[in-house]
């Protein structure tokens, strides 16, 4: 199971999470229980797609006012398992991972950053995608939600260069207390984004990619300046703890 391999499992299931309009919280908690899930369980390679739709469904349950029925499951997997199949993976996961079912996600701390910090509706919107794409990344696996958040939302600042005042300087001053002491962390992620949202467009895996690219996502996926991050991020001056 690559890295590569793991990317594309990843990427399969934003596409369907994407196309069962499904919360953002649901998409990070399914990666969040697959990642568990493949380090507790044993799963055969021909099984990880069974893997990866059962920790949709189960994230599902916790997440969702309306849940796929295990029929539909099975159908968005060709109806190559069983309805029992599938169950019998459900009962495996969670009891490998005795229920514990709980996370507080990027977005969720997004919210708190972006209202503190009074982001405009595009740097939300992008610094969401940001925090997706970093979901493909198995080397950030083991990153903290609100590490990521504040990551993206600072390199989404960095990106668009919105017009400032006064208040929103300020306001974004205070936002940063919230990463006192998680600068060099923060920066570290920053890096891992900027490479990889200036390199979306050419990958494989291109599922965020392309959601983030329409007039409802304000297209910020094709935003030109995010070809040339990995440079905007250098040359803006990260030495600071602030947001830049």
């Amino acid at each position: 199971f690559t890295e590569d391999k793991r990317a594309a499992l990843v990427d399969w299931i934003i596409e369907i999470h994407y196309a069962l309009d499904f919360e953002e919280e649901t998409l990070y908690l399914t990666i969040d229980i697959l990642k568990r899930s493949l380090s507790l369980i044993k799963v055969t390679r021909n099984n990880l797609q069974l893997l990866a739709v059962v920790c949709l469904f189960v994230a599902a349950k916790k997440e969702e006012s309306h849940i796929p029925t295990v029929s539909s499951l099975c159908a968005l997997l060709n109806n190559a398992y069983t309805k029992k199949q599938l169950l019998r993976m459900e009962q495996n996961i969670l009891l490998g991972l005795k229920f514990r079912l709980s996370l507080c996600s990027p977005p969720e701390f997004l919210c708190v950053l972006g209202t503190v910090a009074r982001c405009s509706p595009r740097e939300l919107i992008m610094a969401k995608y940001l925090s997706e794409l970093l979901l493909l990344d198995a080397q950030c696996d083991h990153c903290l939600s609100l590490d990521v958040a504040a990551a993206a939302l600072r390199l989404a600042h960095i990106v668009l260069q919105e017009p400032s005042t006064a208040e929103k300087e300020a306001a974004w001053s205070l936002a940063s207390i919230f990463q006192f002491g998680r600068d060099t962390v923060i920066k570290d992620i920053m890096l891992v984004l900027a490479n990889a949202a200036a390199k979306a467009h050419l990958r494989g895996t291109s599922a965020s990619f392309i959601k983030y690219s329409s007039p409802i996502m304000m297209s910020v996926s094709r935003h030109q300046r995010l070809s040339q991050a990995p440079s905007l991020l250098l040359s803006c001056g990260t030495s600071s703890p602030s947001f830049c």
